[in-house]
């Protein structure tokens, strides 16, 4: 009995949940066509992933040209997760994944592969949100205040975070490390590791803040980290509190080459 095969249809309207279509006896190009809603259809290669082998991206080849295009962010995840790099921007449209066998035809994939690709359209569209988001914050050049850490950076919390941020030594990553005191040092080292800062280029080991700790006061460190930003070009920086259980993102600075946050 011949094994049933899949194409994953992920819609651009994240409130759209993503589905499997089986390919059966129908024309592949029918079934694009159809899921994609479109005429016309191109294909991207994303052949070399170890995960799912041979794996093509089909979209709408007018997609852009419509008025308003909605970005798809799960599947612009995957090709990210596939090619490992920087996009320069993402996919527009419906998309469509199906493999392609060594005569070039469209073919489905088992039900292991197409669920490994719903899962990484998730995890990895999340991440392209977030991404997408930094972007218009750097266009803005704002701090962000983290939702997070809403208990510990209220409004009546930040005129001192940020007299402790204006204060913070910037010190220089050597080496690809990050040197110091062993304790707050493999502190960075995780946060860097917890909010996904890559290329860590300055820290810094921030003060002391003081919260209310029941009847007592505590006294938490302020960390800094600083990384590179690539599209815009741009630098971010986190600001995160050691509660000692925890690290707790406190805020965000995005900045542009040669310019300061506003």
């Amino acid at each position: 009995m011949k094994s049933r095969r899949y194409a994953v249809v992920v819609p651009a309207d994240c409130s759209q949940p993503i589905k499997l279509v089986e390919m059966g006896s129908e024309a592949p190009l029918r079934l694009l066509y159809r899921e994609i809603g479109c005429s016309r259809v191109d294909v991207v290669r994303l052949d070399g992933w170890e995960k799912v082998p041979d794996l093509d991206m089909w979209l709408d080849d007018d997609g852009r040209l419509v008025q308003d295009p909605v970005p798809n962010v799960r599947a612009t995840g995957v090709a990210l997760a596939v090619r490992g790099t920087e996009l320069d921007d993402v996919y527009v449209g419906t998309c469509v994944f199906a493999l392609s066998d060594q005569e070039g035809d469209t073919t489905g994939m088992t039900p292991s592969q197409a669920t490994t690709v719903c899962k990484t359209a998730d995890v990895m569209g999340a991440r392209i949100d977030a991404y997408q988001g930094m972007r218009r914050l750097i266009e803005q050049e704002k701090r962000l205040w983290s939702e997070v850490g809403a208990v510990y950076n209220s409004d009546a919390d930040r005129p001192a975070i940020e007299a402790a941020i204006a204060e913070l030594e910037w010190l220089p990553v050597t080496g690809g490390h990050i040197v110091g005191p062993l304790s707050p040092i493999s502190t960075l080292e995780r946060a860097a590791r917890e909010f996904d800062i890559s290329r860590v280029t300055t820290y810094a080991l921030g003060p002391g803040l003081p919260y209310p700790d029941g009847p007592e006061t505590a006294t938490y460190q302020l960390l800094g980290l600083e990384g590179a930003f690539l599209n815009p070009a741009g630098r971010v920086r986190i600001y995160v509190l050691d509660i000692g259980t925890a690290l707790v993102p406190l805020a965000v600075d995005f900045r542009r080459p040669g310019g300061g946050q506003a």
